[in-house]
């Protein structure tokens, strides 16, 4: 591969992570295709580093830009009431993630800052792409709940915000229920307002939530 095709190769991947983590945080439609993409194209930057024989090893930065684009989506988006089996699948992904880099690019141990954060983005990652895949891939008829927006926060960090609301128990549950939820649906539920919420047993088998808008 000539220096020329390496380095178009490299902006094209730069710039098409940049508009892709953009497009996820910012206006993820339609869901499914950026969602998709965002957890694909972390494991085609791996492929061509692979194919590239190291050389191409510079795109790993693409794989960290993209990996907590897509763990902002589902942190935010897909909720789980019991995280058992997902960190044990979680792990599962990210161990095969980490072998994968590891064999792709042979000098990841004299890379001191990708040999202590690449084990935690991969995890990172396996909860991302179990979380989705187990709600985008469920086929099953979700059922959906209206309940009670009891209190909503916002929480402020160091250097960011947080937002987060407290549902009414609903669908026979007895316990209030509190999540972190993005910007625009935080403003767009009241206290005292409906939220509506949708449930499905999942194609992972780890039965999921989802909080929207009664609107949406």
């Amino acid at each position: 591969m000539g220096t020329a095709v390496t380095e178009r190769v490299v902006t094209v991947s730069f710039f098409a992570s940049m508009l892709l983590a953009i497009w996820g945080a910012v206006y993820p439609v339609p869901y499914g295709l950026c969602v998709g993409a965002l957890m694909v194209m972390p494991l085609l930057a791996l492929a061509v580093i692979g194919l590239s024989g190291g050389r191409l090893a510079i795109l790993f930065w693409v794989i960290l830009f993209l990996m907590p684009a897509g763990a902002y989506r589902a942190y935010h988006d897909v909720q789980i009431f019991s995280k058992g089996k997902t960190v044990l699948y979680a792990a599962a992904v990210g161990l095969v993630m980490a072998g994968l880099f590891a064999a792709a690019e042979k000098r990841v141990r004299s890379w001191i800052l990708v040999a202590v954060l690449f084990p935690v983005l991969t995890f990172t990652y396996g909860v991302s792409a179990v979380l989705e895949s187990d709600m985008l891939l469920d086929r099953s008829v979700p059922r959906r709940f209206v309940t009670k927006v009891m209190d909503r926060h916002i929480n402020w960090g160091t250097r960011h915000k947080t937002f987060s609301v407290t549902l009414a128990p609903w669908g026979g549950r007895t316990e209030k229920v509190s999540d972190l939820v993005t910007g625009s649906l935080y403003h767009s539920l009241r206290a005292g307002s409906a939220a509506c919420v949708q449930e499905g047993p999942g194609a992972l088998a780890i039965p999921w939530y989802r909080i929207e808008a009664c609107g949406e």
